[in-house]
C-alpha cells in the first residue's frame, strides 16, 4: 500500500522548512494541540452578527448561503498562513511591526469596503477574512494581554498604534536556554515576567525580523524560533506538548492564551460591526444594511445559466425568465447572475449582474449563432464559457448549462469542473437534441461537481421551470446521490432515511438511456401515488420528480424496474446538513501542525487525511464512503470533535485509506431527537493512479516570468501523458514539457510559466491556475491541481516585511468612511 501520509504527526514536529511565524492554530487542529484557533474564532464572531439578525441556534436557521459565507471568511482568515503572505511580519505583527500590522488590517478593510460597495462579494469575503487572521494575530503576538488583558484594542485596524516602544528600547530579559533543552524543562525554566517594558511590543521570530543591534527584544519563542524557544506568544493554551515520542515547545507564555484569544474574539466582532457601521454611513441612496447582510450570505443562491441550444433559445429564455421572477421579493431571489450564450464559432464575454431586473433585460436581449447547414452547429466552444462562468459565481452557487451539441474544447471543461468541485458549485445540465444527449463530457461535469442530468426532447423545455424549487433552494441539503444501471426486468432498491428535522423531501430520477420505471416506498411499504394531497408530481420523458411535503420519519425506498442507466437524488429541507468533507495535509509551513485543504483527487490506495463538518446538534456520527451505485466501501470513525454554539460539529480523521473507485461521501448519525440521519455529499471524489505534487504558492511579479513546478507521479502501469493549464487571467506564457512517457512510480516534472506582463494589470490581483494532468490510453485517468497567486510590483521583494498589499487613495470616501466612523465601544 502506498502512503502519501508521511506521519503527519511527526512531519510537523520535525519540520525544519518553517520560515514565518503565526499566532493561535490557522485551520481545524488536531485534539493534541489545545486553544483556540482563527477559523473557529471568525465562525463563532460571525454567529454573533447572526444573532443581531434573528439567526442561529436559539433563532433562525442558517441558510446554505450564510454557511457558505462563514466558509469563505473562515477559510480566507486561514489562508493567510498558507500563500505568499506566510512570511511577512505586517500579516502577523511579529518583530513590533505594530502600526504596520494596524495598517495594513486598515488597508485591506478599506479595500474590502469597497468590494462589498463594488458588488463584489465573494472578492470582499476573501479579503476581509484574510484582515481578521492579521487582527487576531495581534493579540497572541505583541503583549497586549499582560498590558490590558482580555479587553479589544480600539486602534488596531484604524492606523497608529499608541504606547509602542521604540526600536531602541529594551523590551525583554532572558536567561539562555540550551535548543536541546527537553522541552518540559526548557518550560519550568522560562520567565513568566520576561517583560520588562509597559510599553506594546511584540516577539521577534527569526527569518521575518531582525532584531536591532544592541537592544533586548522580545522574542516570539518556540522550538522553531532559531533567535530562541523563551518568548512571548501565546499561540496555544500549552507551552509545550509531545507527539510520537517527540516533545517541542510551542508556547511560552500559553498561561495568557485564554486571556489573548477572548480579547481576539471580542475584537473581531466588533470588527465585523464597525465594517457594518461604515457601510450603514454613506449617504445617498445606498442601502448600506442591506450590502452588509449579502456580505453575510442573506438571500438566495447566485446562478449561472449557459445557454448554447440555439434552436430552443427563445423556449430556454423563458424558463429561465420564469424562474427569476418566481423569487424576485423574495429570500430565495438570487444575488448574483451570470449569463452566456454558446455560439458555433465564438463565445460571447458572459455577462454578470446583481440586480435582478437588469439581468432579465439582458436575457430578453440574448441571442445565439445558428447555421442552417445540418450538424454545423455540433460541436460548439462550451467549454471556456463554463470556465469562465465558474470563476465569476462565488462559492456554493448553481450553474445550468442548457445544450444541443457537443462541447468542443474538452480541456476548458474539464478545467471548469475541476474548478466548481473547489468551490462547490453545483452544474447542471440540460441536454436535448440527439448530439448533446451522447456526450459524456456532461455527465463528467455534472457528476463531479454534484449537479444533476436532465435529457430531455426539446418540446419538454417547458416544464424545466417546475424542477427550479429542487435545484435552487437555499435550505435543501443532500440525503442520497446514486448513479447506477439496472440490465434486467428485476426491480432494484435503493434505500435513504429521513429524520426528525425534515420538513420536505424531494426524490429525482432521471433515465440515462433506455427505459425505467421508478416507484418511491414510505416506511410502511406504501407507495407514494402521484394524487396525494401533500405529493407534487412532475413527469418528462427521462425524468420523474416526487415533492413531498411532511414526510414519515424511517427508511425510505426508491424501486427501480426497468432496463436503464439512471441517477438518482433525493434532497431535503432541513437544519442539519453536512457541510464539508475534504482531504487535508499539514502545510503553510506553520510550527504547530496545521491542516490545509488538498486541491487535487486524492491517490487510489494510499493513506490520507480528512476533515469533515456537520451542522446541527448531533451524535453517534460515522461517515460512509460509498460507491456511486451505493455500495458501502469504507466507513471512517472520525477521532476528534470540537462542538460549538451548537450549530458546527469538526470532525477530523487522520489516516484511512482511499478507495480505489470513485465515491460519495455520505455521513450517518443521529439527530437531536435520537433518530437516525442520512446526508450525503453530492460531489464525485474520483481516486487515481496519478499524484500531483502542488507547488508552493507564490507572489508573481509585474513583467516577470514565475514558474510554477507540478510534480506528476504515476503509480499505474507505464504511460504517455499529456499536460494542460488554463488561468484566469491569461498570464501563462509557456507549459513544458506537454507531454512526457512515465514509468510506473516514476514522475515528471511540468514547468508552468506565468507572466503578467505590465498593462491592464492591478497589483494585488489574484490569479487562478488550474493544472491538468491525463493519461492519453485512459479517459479516466486524470488529475488536477489548482493554485492562487498574487500579482505584485517588481521592485518589492518577495519577502518584503515593510510594504501593505494594498495601495489605497487615502482621500477616498471609502477610507473616510472606515477612519471617520464611531467605533463601537467595549
Amino acid at each position: 500500500m502506498k502512503s502519501k501520509f508521511k506521519a503527519f504527526a511527526a512531519l510537523f514536529v520535525l519540520s525544519v522548512v518553517c520560515t514565518s511565524t503565526h499566532a493561535f492554530i490557522p485551520g481545524y487542529p488536531l485534539a493534541i494541540v489545545p486553544g483556540e484557533y482563527h477559523e473557529k474564532m471568525v465562525a463563532e464572531a460571525l454567529d454573533k452578527i447572526y444573532e443581531e439578525y434573528g439567526y442561529g441556534s436559539n433563532g433562525i436557521v442558517y441558510t446554505n448561503t450564510m454557511k457558505t459565507a462563514v466558509k469563505t471568511i473562515a477559510k480566507a482568515n486561514s489562508q493567510v498562513d498558507y500563500d505568499n503572505r506566510s512570511g511577512k511580519a505586517i500579516w502577523h505583527c511579529d518583530g513590533e511591526q505594530l502600526t504596520g500590522c494596524s495598517n495594513n488590517v486598515k488597508e485591506e478593510t478599506v479595500k474590502g469596503i469597497g468590494e462589498i460597495l463594488s458588488d463584489k462579494t465573494d472578492n470582499a469575503r476573501n479579503t476581509i477574512g484574510g484582515a481578521t487572521h492579521t487582527l487576531q494575530d495581534f493579540y497572541a503576538h505583541s503583549n497586549w494581554a499582560e498590558l490590558y488583558g482580555s479587553a479589544a484594542s480600539d486602534e488596531m485596524g484604524y492606523g497608529h498604534i499608541s504606547n509602542v516602544a521604540e526600536p531602541d528600547e529594551d523590551t525583554c530579559e532572558y536567561e539562555y536556554i540550551h535548543p536541546l533543552t527537553p522541552p518540559i524543562t526548557a518550560c519550568s525554566l522560562m520567565n513568566s515576567n520576561n517583560i520588562i517594558t509597559t510599553k506594546l511590543t511584540s516577539g521577534y521570530f527569526k527569518g521575518t525580523s531582525v532584531i536591532p543591534d544592541g537592544v533586548k527584544k522580545c522574542f516570539h519563542g518556540g522550538f522553531l524560533d532559531g533567535f530562541g524557544v523563551e518568548g512571548i506568544n501565546k499561540d496555544a493554551s500549552v507551552c509545550s506538548f509531545t507527539v510520537l515520542g517527540i516533545g517541542v515547545v510551542i508556547s511560552p507564555h500559553s498561561n495568557l492564551h485564554k486571556t489573548a484569544a477572548s480579547a481576539a474574539k471580542l475584537a473581531t466582532v466588533k470588527y465585523f460591526r464597525n465594517i457594518r457601521n461604515a457601510l450603514t454611513a454613506k449617504e445617498g441612496e445606498f442601502d448600506g444594511d442591506n450590502a452588509f447582510r449579502k456580505f453575510l450570505g442573506f438571500g438566495g443562491t447566485a446562478v449561472g445559466f449557459i445557454i448554447n441550444a440555439a434552436e430552443e433559445m427563445e423556449e430556454i429564455k423563458a424558463i429561465v425568465a420564469q424562474m427569476v421572477q418566481s423569487r424576485i421579493g423574495t429570500d430565495e431571489e438570487p444575488s448574483l447572475y451570470v449569463l452566456s450564450a454558446v455560439n458555433n464559432s465564438s463565445i460571447p464575454e458572459h455577462l454578470v449582474f446583481t440586480h435582478s431586473n437588469v439581468f432579465l433585460d439582458a436575457l430578453s436581449n440574448l441571442h445565439a449563432e445558428h447555421s442552417e447547414e445540418i450538424g454545423a452547429d455540433c460541436p460548439e466552444l462550451s467549454g471556456l464559457s463554463i470556465y469562465k462562468a465558474v470563476l465569476s459565481l462565488m462559492p456554493g452557487s448553481t450553474l445550468f448549462i442548457y445544450a444541443n451539441a457537443l462541447v468542443k474544447n474538452k480541456e476548458e471543461a474539464k478545467a471548469a469542473s475541476m474548478l466548481a468541485n473547489k468551490k462547490n458549485i453545483k452544474i447542471n445540465s440540460i441536454l436535448s437534441g440527439q448530439c448533446s444527449r451522447n456526450d459524456l463530457n456532461y455527465f463528467e461535469i455534472s457528476d463531479i461537481t454534484g449537479g444533476q442530468v436532465f435529457v430531455i426532447d426539446k418540446s419538454e423545455a417547458e416544464k424545466l421551470a417546475e424542477l427550479s424549487n429542487i435545484l435552487i433552494n437555499n435550505y435543501y441539503v443532500e440525503l442520497a446521490n446514486i448513479y447506477d444501471k439496472s440490465t434486467s426486468k428485476n426491480i432494484k432498491s435503493y434505500e435513504f432515511k429521513v429524520d426528525s428535522k425534515t420538513d420536505k423531501i424531494s426524490i429525482t430520477v432521471s433515465i440515462i438511456d433506455g427505459n425505467a420505471t421508478a416507484f418511491v416506498i414510505r416506511p410502511d411499504g406504501s407507495i407514494v401515488k402521484t394524487n396525494e394531497f401533500n405529493v407534487q408530481h412532475t413527469l418528462l420523458s427521462s425524468v420523474m420528480v416526487y415533492d413531498i411535503k411532511n414526510p414519515d420519519i424511517g427508511t425510505w425506498k426508491v424501486d427501480i424496474e426497468g432496463n436503464s442507466e439512471f441517477i438518482i437524488n433525493v434532497a431535503g429541507n432541513s437544519p442539519l446538513s453536512f457541510d464539508n468533507f475534504k482531504f487535508v495535509e499539514y502545510s503553510g509551513r506553520t510550527e504547530y501542525g496545521s491542516l490545509f485543504e488538498i486541491d487535487s483527487f486524492p491517490v487510489a490506495g494510499t493513506v490520507s487525511a480528512a476533515e469533515a463538518t456537520v451542522s446541527d446538534t448531533i451524535s453517534d456520527v460515522r461517515f460512509e464512503l460509498k460507491s456511486r451505485n451505493g455500495d458501502l466501501l469504507e466507513t471512517l470513525t472520525f477521532n476528534a470533535a470540537d462542538q460549538y454554539l451548537n450549530t458546527k460539529t469538526i470532525f477530523l480523521k487522520e489516516d484511512f485509506v482511499i478507495p480505489n473507485e470513485d465515491f460519495v461521501v455520505y455521513a450517518i448519525g443521529k439527530d437531536e431527537n435520537g433518530i437516525e440521519f442520512q446526508r450525503a455529499l453530492p460531489q464525485t471524489i474520483a481516486p487515481q493512479t496519478m499524484g500531483i505534487m502542488i507547488p508552493a504558492h507564490q507572489d508573481i511579479p509585474l513583467d516577470i516570468n514565475t514558474i510554477y513546478t507540478f510534480r506528476v507521479t504515476n503509480y499505474a502501469e507505464n504511460g504517455t501523458f499529456n499536460f494542460t493549464a488554463i488561468d484566469d487571467k491569461g498570464y501563462i506564457v509557456e507549459i513544458k514539457p506537454a507531454a512526457a512517457i512515465i514509468d510506473k512510480d516514476g514522475y515528471a516534472d511540468i514547468n508552468v510559466t506565468l507572466n503578467p506582463g505590465n498593462n491592464k494589470t492591478t497589483i494585488g490581483d489574484k490569479n487562478i491556475l488550474t493544472f491538468l494532468a491525463y493519461d492519453t490510453n485512459n479517459t479516466k485517468s486524470q488529475n488536477y491541481a489548482i493554485v492562487e497567486s498574487i500579482v505584485v510590483n517588481n521592485i518589492f521583494s518577495q519577502n518584503s516585511t515593510a510594504t501593505t498589499e494594498t495601495v489605497t487613495d487615502k482621500n477616498s470616501d471609502i477610507y473616510k468612511l472606515w477612519l471617520n466612523k464611531e467605533i463601537e465601544g467595549q
